[in-house]
C-alpha cells in the first residue's frame, strides 16, 4: 500500500467497489486511520466541533471495498495512530486483550492447571497491542510451553 498526500488535484471520492483508507497526521505524528468513500466530507467531519481532531496532513490510498476492514486494521497496526482505540472487524489481526481472553477461556475450558492471574500479569499488551491472526496458534503453544516449565 502506497500512501498519497492530499493535493488539490487528487481524487476525493472512491469509485464503485472501492474505499479510501486515510491517515490523519498532526505535526508529523500519526493521529488517526480510517476508511471512507468521500474523503473531503470525512475530513470536514473530523474537524467539526463534534470530534475536534486537529490535523494538518492527510494521506490516503484506495482499496477494494471487500478488503477495507483488513486494510484499515493493517494500517492501524503499521502506523500506530494516537487516537484509534480499536481495530475494525477483520481477518488479519486480533487485539492482545482479546487474544488473552480467548487463551484464558480455552485453558479454563480444557481444565489445564495454569496460574491464570500469573498469565494475565505477565502479558504486556502495550508492547504488542495487536497480533497477526496467522500467528495465533503458534503464540498459544508458546504460552503453554512457557507455563509448563
Amino acid at each position: 500500500m502506497k500512501l498519497f498526500k492530499i493535493e488539490d488535484h487528487n481524487e476525493f471520492r472512491a469509485k464503485d467497489g472501492k474505499k479510501i483508507i486515510y491517515l490523519l497526521k498532526y505535526k508529523g505524528e500519526n493521529l488517526y486511520v480510517g476508511q471512507t468513500v468521500e474523503l473531503k466530507c470525512r475530513a470536514r467531519w473530523h474537524r467539526s466541533s463534534y470530534t475536534k481532531k486537529e490535523f494538518d496532513e492527510i494521506y490516503y490510498y484506495f482499496c477494494d471495498e471487500s478488503e477495507a476492514n483488513n486494510e484499515e486494521a493493517a494500517s492501524i497496526v503499521k502506523y500506530n495512530p494516537k487516537i484509534n482505540g480499536n481495530l475494525p472487524p477483520n481477518d488479519a489481526y486480533i487485539s492482545a486483550k482479546k487474544f488473552m481472553d480467548q487463551l484464558l477461556c480455552e485453558l479454563k475450558t480444557n481444565h489445564e492447571s495454569y496460574n491464570f492471574s500469573y498469565i494475565a500479569s505477565r502479558w504486556n499488551s502495550d508492547a504488542l497491542p495487536y497480533i497477526d491472526a496467522n500467528k495465533l496458534e503458534d503464540l498459544k503453544q508458546a504460552f503453554k510451553q512457557i507455563l509448563n516449565k
